[in-house]
């Protein structure tokens, strides 16, 4: 190629291991760069995703993704307030994620796992990634009863009704 760059499309697992450098040449002389190698790989493939989950307030959720890859897996949690804005969850770095007292706030969140397969423990550039799908967490509030039932007085063999009026 008489360019600085090399673009190569639709890549297959054939070409990985390929390696490529770039001689340059002028009336002065030619240069080689150095070697370098294209790692074509699968993406990560998702067994099971996670699942969207209710819990009540102060209450726990787990989330779970199973995984597979060809080499050493690792993972990271995200979540998301409304399914655009994504944070990375701090310590989140396993297959499963589990949160306790949960509280009104959270409900709504979305929660995805990254999923890393690094082909190579030398060769950290030899990787391949994947995005679980999102599972929402609902959080449902406890009844609150807004009007309280009242004591009746009936007659024997009578009936008697008592009612609630819950939020």
């Amino acid at each position: 190629a008489a360019t600085d760059t090399l673009l190569l499309e639709d890549l297959t697992e054939v070409s990985n291991g390929y390696q490529f450098r770039c001689q340059v040449a002028n009336d002065l002389g030619t240069v080689t760069s150095n070697a370098v190698y294209l790692y074509v790989n699968p993406p990560v493939e998702f067994l099971e995703h996670p699942a969207s989950c209710t819990v009540g307030v102060y209450g726990s959720a787990t989330f779970t993704v199973k995984a597979s890859g060809t080499g050493r897996l690792t993972y990271q949690w995200e979540r998301s307030p409304d399914g655009v804005n994504w944070e990375t969850i701090p310590n989140a770095t396993s297959s499963s994620y589990s949160i306790n007292d949960i509280p009104s706030s959270m409900n709504g969140y979305k929660f995805r796992c990254f999923v890393t397969d690094y082909k190579s423990e030398t060769e950290l550039d030899n990787f391949a990634t994947g995005m679980s799908n999102e599972a929402t967490l609902t959080v449902n509030p406890y009844p609150i009863i807004e009007v309280q039932p009242t004591s009746v007085s009936v007659l024997e063999s009578g009936v008697a009704t008592f009612s609630v009026r819950v939020n």
